[in-house]
């Protein structure tokens, strides 16, 4: 594999803009379902009632490295809400 080399060669550069000129996102593809396109506010595809897509193809931007801690927010984040809608209707029942 061929060596990385910073974009800017002025090694007083910021460390912020090494990160943006050297941190790809090619393999971590986002964006494929829309929120209000292609799955609501809840993550469920549009038409689909049952199905929820919670991954990263519904982020719209890219945190620019790996998207793993991002993901697993949001799975732990739904997943709680999930169940929390859940409880609440069996307690109304």
């Amino acid at each position: 594999m061929p060596t990385s080399f910073p974009v800017h060669a002025n090694m007083s550069s910021s460390l912020e803009q090494y990160c943006k000129d050297n941190v790809k996102t090619i393999w971590h593809y986002h964006g494929g379902c829309q929120m209000s396109k292609v799955v609501n506010e809840d993550y469920k595809i549009l038409g689909v009632n049952v199905v929820r897509v919670i991954d990263g193809s519904t982020l719209t931007n890219s945190p620019g490295t790996n998207p793993q801690a991002s993901l697993l927010m949001l799975g732990r984040y739904m997943g709680v809400t999930i169940l929390n809608k859940r409880l609440a209707s069996d307690k109304s029942k």
